[in-house]
């Protein structure tokens, strides 16, 4: 969901992935901060700044996650083997919830 603001002000999106409480990549690192993205941790969401564009995007706490994980370099399979053991969620529906979160990463221009 994008939500434009007023003339001047930043664009705000929200990326989320599904997921409760509770072999697919390889080893290379799944995606790459951008280095004109700035993350702040706010508990259960993390704001993200991308300085070039001046938009704003929210992470919800699973996306958090798969953010801090992503961020540290893990494969996918690392992720998702991680994320397993943290969030109620069917492997299969993960997996997919992964791929489309770092896909709008990078579509977004906050991840390579």
């Amino acid at each position: 969901m994008v939500r434009l603001l007023p003339e001047g002000a930043a664009h705000t999106m929200t990326l989320s992935m599904a997921g409760n409480d509770s072999s697919t990549g390889g080893s290379t690192p799944l995606l790459k901060p951008d280095e004109d993205v700035v993350a702040q941790d706010l508990g259960d969401s993390t704001v993200l700044v991308n300085l070039r564009t001046n938009r704003i995007y929210s992470l919800n706490r699973t996306g958090t996650r798969f953010w801090e994980l992503a961020s540290s370099g893990r494969s996918e399979d690392e992720i998702v083997e991680t994320m397993l053991g943290e969030f109620t969620i069917e492997k299969n529906e993960l997996i997919s919830e992964i791929a489309r979160l770092a896909s709008d990463l990078r579509k977004e221009g906050l991840a390579g």
